[in-house]
Protein backbone atom coordinates (compact mmCIF):
# COMPACT_ATOMS: atom_id res chain seq x y z
CA UNK A 1 0.00 0.00 0.00
CA UNK A 2 1.37 3.24 -1.27
CA UNK A 3 1.23 6.39 1.59
CA UNK A 4 -1.36 8.72 0.52
CA UNK A 5 -0.21 11.98 1.85
CA UNK A 6 -3.55 13.73 1.40
CA UNK A 7 -5.63 11.45 3.99
CA UNK A 8 -6.02 12.04 7.06
CA UNK A 9 -7.14 9.97 9.99
CA UNK A 10 -10.46 11.59 11.91
CA UNK A 11 -8.81 11.56 15.70
CA UNK A 12 -10.94 12.21 18.88
CA UNK A 13 -9.01 12.83 21.97
CA UNK A 14 -11.27 12.77 25.05
CA UNK A 15 -9.96 14.48 28.13
CA UNK A 16 -11.16 15.95 31.52
CA UNK A 17 -10.65 19.90 31.67
CA UNK A 18 -8.73 19.20 34.72
CA UNK A 19 -6.43 16.56 33.89
CA UNK A 20 -3.52 19.31 31.85
CA UNK A 21 -1.01 17.39 32.81
CA UNK A 22 -2.70 14.46 30.21
CA UNK A 23 -3.76 16.98 27.99
CA UNK A 24 -0.36 18.70 27.59
CA UNK A 25 1.24 15.12 27.40
CA UNK A 26 -0.67 14.05 24.54
CA UNK A 27 -0.42 16.98 22.30
CA UNK A 28 2.92 16.22 22.70
CA UNK A 29 2.31 12.43 20.85
CA UNK A 30 0.30 14.16 17.82
CA UNK A 31 2.75 17.35 17.79
CA UNK A 32 4.14 16.83 14.27
CA UNK A 33 2.06 13.73 12.68
CA UNK A 34 -0.05 14.70 9.91
CA UNK A 35 -1.52 11.76 9.67
CA UNK A 36 -3.84 12.26 12.16
CA UNK A 37 -6.82 15.21 12.06
CA UNK A 38 -7.15 15.38 16.13
CA UNK A 39 -10.47 16.93 17.60
CA UNK A 40 -10.32 17.51 21.84
CA UNK A 41 -13.41 16.13 23.01
CA UNK A 42 -13.99 17.40 26.70
CA UNK A 43 -14.65 14.09 28.75
CA UNK A 44 -18.13 13.39 30.27
CA UNK A 45 -17.22 13.62 34.27
CA UNK A 46 -18.99 11.19 36.32
CA UNK A 47 -18.67 10.11 39.50
CA UNK A 48 -18.11 6.48 38.30
CA UNK A 49 -15.56 6.60 36.05
CA UNK A 50 -16.57 3.98 33.64
CA UNK A 51 -20.04 5.39 33.23
CA UNK A 52 -17.95 9.05 32.38
CA UNK A 53 -16.05 7.14 29.50
CA UNK A 54 -18.44 5.37 27.99
CA UNK A 55 -20.56 8.67 27.70
CA UNK A 56 -17.82 10.17 25.82
CA UNK A 57 -17.51 7.51 23.42
CA UNK A 58 -21.11 7.48 22.82
CA UNK A 59 -20.86 11.91 22.86
CA UNK A 60 -17.71 10.81 20.36
CA UNK A 61 -19.19 8.45 18.07
CA UNK A 62 -22.26 10.86 17.76
CA UNK A 63 -20.08 13.63 16.40
CA UNK A 64 -18.11 11.46 13.99
CA UNK A 65 -21.37 10.07 12.55
CA UNK A 66 -22.41 13.36 11.88
CA UNK A 67 -19.34 14.25 10.55
CA UNK A 68 -19.66 11.58 8.10
CA UNK A 69 -16.50 9.61 9.30
CA UNK A 70 -16.03 6.44 7.40
CA UNK A 71 -13.43 5.44 10.70
CA UNK A 72 -12.17 7.14 13.39
CA UNK A 73 -9.62 6.91 16.26
CA UNK A 74 -10.69 7.17 19.66
CA UNK A 75 -8.01 8.16 21.90
CA UNK A 76 -7.81 8.66 25.60
CA UNK A 77 -5.49 11.05 26.70
CA UNK A 78 -2.98 8.71 28.27
CA UNK A 79 -2.09 7.05 25.00
CA UNK A 80 1.17 6.93 23.93
CA UNK A 81 3.14 5.88 20.64
CA UNK A 82 5.50 2.77 20.39
CA UNK A 83 8.54 2.62 18.45
CA UNK A 84 6.98 0.33 16.46
CA UNK A 85 4.56 2.97 15.03
CA UNK A 86 4.70 4.21 11.82
CA UNK A 87 2.27 6.19 9.19
CA UNK A 88 3.03 3.12 6.71
CA UNK A 89 2.04 0.34 9.33
CA UNK A 90 -0.79 2.12 10.26
CA UNK A 91 -2.26 2.88 6.83
CA UNK A 92 -1.41 -0.57 6.16
CA UNK A 93 -3.50 -2.30 8.58
CA UNK A 94 -6.57 0.12 8.62
CA UNK A 95 -6.84 -1.35 4.92
CA UNK A 96 -6.23 -4.82 5.99
CA UNK A 97 -9.06 -3.89 7.98
CA UNK A 98 -11.00 -2.88 6.00
CA UNK A 99 -11.27 -6.42 3.66
CA UNK A 100 -11.64 -8.19 7.40
CA UNK A 101 -14.53 -6.18 8.09
CA UNK A 102 -13.45 -5.61 10.87
CA UNK A 103 -15.40 -3.03 13.61
CA UNK A 104 -12.94 -2.44 15.85
CA UNK A 105 -8.68 -2.37 15.61
CA UNK A 106 -6.98 -2.53 18.91
CA UNK A 107 -3.70 -0.39 19.03
CA UNK A 108 -2.61 -2.13 22.31
CA UNK A 109 -4.24 -3.82 25.16
CA UNK A 110 -3.02 -5.00 28.89
CA UNK A 111 -4.63 -8.45 28.13
CA UNK A 112 -7.40 -10.09 29.37
CA UNK A 113 -7.77 -11.73 25.42
CA UNK A 114 -9.68 -15.04 26.97
CA UNK A 115 -8.92 -16.52 23.19
CA UNK A 116 -6.87 -15.04 20.41
CA UNK A 117 -6.47 -15.98 16.64
CA UNK A 118 -3.89 -15.02 14.56
CA UNK A 119 -5.83 -13.62 10.70
CA UNK A 120 -2.95 -11.96 9.51
CA UNK A 121 0.95 -10.84 10.45
CA UNK A 122 -0.39 -8.02 12.05
CA UNK A 123 -3.95 -9.06 13.69
CA UNK A 124 -5.15 -11.34 16.07
CA UNK A 125 -8.89 -11.90 16.32
CA UNK A 126 -9.38 -11.26 20.44
CA UNK A 127 -12.39 -12.42 22.02
CA UNK A 128 -12.24 -9.55 24.68
CA UNK A 129 -9.51 -7.14 25.69
CA UNK A 130 -8.40 -4.31 28.40
CA UNK A 131 -7.41 -0.62 27.85
CA UNK A 132 -9.14 2.02 25.35
CA UNK A 133 -6.37 4.67 24.70
CA UNK A 134 -5.92 4.18 21.19
CA UNK A 135 -9.01 2.33 18.92
CA UNK A 136 -9.56 2.12 15.71
CA UNK A 137 -13.26 2.29 14.95
CA UNK A 138 -15.39 1.46 11.85
CA UNK A 139 -18.57 3.31 10.86
CA UNK A 140 -20.32 -0.48 10.51
CA UNK A 141 -19.88 -0.38 14.51
CA UNK A 142 -20.99 3.26 14.73
CA UNK A 143 -24.84 2.43 15.27
CA UNK A 144 -23.60 -0.57 17.44
CA UNK A 145 -22.39 1.80 19.71
CA UNK A 146 -25.24 4.40 20.12
CA UNK A 147 -28.39 1.47 19.85
CA UNK A 148 -26.16 0.59 23.21
CA UNK A 149 -28.20 2.28 26.20
CA UNK A 150 -28.34 -0.23 29.04
CA UNK A 151 -24.63 0.72 29.86
CA UNK A 152 -23.61 -1.37 33.17
CA UNK A 153 -22.09 1.26 35.27
CA UNK A 154 -20.55 -2.08 37.14
CA UNK A 155 -18.68 -3.34 34.01
CA UNK A 156 -15.68 -1.82 32.06
CA UNK A 157 -15.62 -0.24 29.38
CA UNK A 158 -13.42 -2.50 27.19
CA UNK A 159 -15.80 -5.62 28.77
CA UNK A 160 -19.23 -3.36 26.97
CA UNK A 161 -17.20 -3.10 23.44
CA UNK A 162 -15.98 -6.70 23.44
CA UNK A 163 -19.38 -7.60 24.05
CA UNK A 164 -20.65 -5.64 21.09
CA UNK A 165 -18.31 -6.57 18.92
CA UNK A 166 -17.69 -9.85 17.06
CA UNK A 167 -14.90 -8.49 14.53
CA UNK A 168 -12.05 -6.62 16.67
CA UNK A 169 -8.78 -7.36 15.92
CA UNK A 170 -5.18 -6.20 18.69
CA UNK A 171 -2.94 -5.33 16.23
CA UNK A 172 0.74 -6.56 17.15
CA UNK A 173 3.35 -5.12 17.16
CA UNK A 174 1.63 -2.54 19.53
CA UNK A 175 1.32 0.56 18.44
CA UNK A 176 0.15 2.15 21.08
CA UNK A 177 0.62 1.47 25.38
CA UNK A 178 -0.65 3.84 28.26
CA UNK A 179 1.84 6.31 29.78
CA UNK A 180 0.99 5.95 33.44
CA UNK A 181 0.10 8.81 35.52
CA UNK A 182 -0.40 6.81 38.79
CA UNK A 183 -4.07 7.69 39.14
CA UNK A 184 -6.68 6.44 37.34
CA UNK A 185 -10.51 8.25 36.58
CA UNK A 186 -12.01 4.88 35.28
CA UNK A 187 -9.88 1.20 36.86
CA UNK A 188 -9.38 0.97 40.20
CA UNK A 189 -6.52 -1.91 39.81
CA UNK A 190 -4.69 1.14 37.94
CA UNK A 191 -5.28 3.45 40.56
CA UNK A 192 -4.36 1.14 43.03
CA UNK A 193 -1.21 0.05 41.06
CA UNK A 194 -0.05 1.93 38.74
CA UNK A 195 3.73 1.23 38.61
CA UNK A 196 2.41 -2.32 36.98
CA UNK A 197 0.38 -0.61 33.75
CA UNK A 198 3.18 -0.47 31.62
CA UNK A 199 4.27 -3.88 32.87
CA UNK A 200 1.40 -5.42 31.84
CA UNK A 201 0.84 -4.09 28.19
CA UNK A 202 4.57 -5.85 28.27
CA UNK A 203 3.75 -8.93 29.11
CA UNK A 204 0.62 -8.79 26.89
CA UNK A 205 2.28 -8.09 24.43
CA UNK A 206 4.83 -10.93 24.48
CA UNK A 207 2.46 -13.45 24.98
CA UNK A 208 0.39 -12.19 21.72
CA UNK A 209 4.23 -12.51 19.93
CA UNK A 210 4.81 -15.79 20.82
CA UNK A 211 0.93 -16.92 19.46
CA UNK A 212 2.11 -14.86 16.39
CA UNK A 213 4.93 -16.89 16.00
CA UNK A 214 3.77 -20.46 15.89
CA UNK A 215 0.95 -18.93 13.66
CA UNK A 216 4.01 -17.71 11.14
CA UNK A 217 5.77 -21.05 11.68
CA UNK A 218 2.90 -23.24 10.57
CA UNK A 219 1.95 -21.08 7.48
CA UNK A 220 5.31 -20.95 5.94
CA UNK A 221 4.89 -24.80 6.38
CA UNK A 222 1.75 -24.84 4.07
CA UNK A 223 2.99 -22.58 1.68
Amino acid sequence: MELIENIFIPTYVVNLRKRVDRLAHIKREFAGREEFKVTYIEAVEDTIGALGLWKSLVKVIHEAKNAGDELIIFCEDDHQFTANYSKQKLFEIIQEGYKLNAELLIGGSSGGFKTSLPVSENLLWVQSYCSNQFLVIYKRFFDIILQKTDFDPKKKVDNTISDLALSKFVIVPYLSNQKCFYYSDVTMFNQLYPENQLERFTEAEQNLGKIMKIYQMFRSKLT
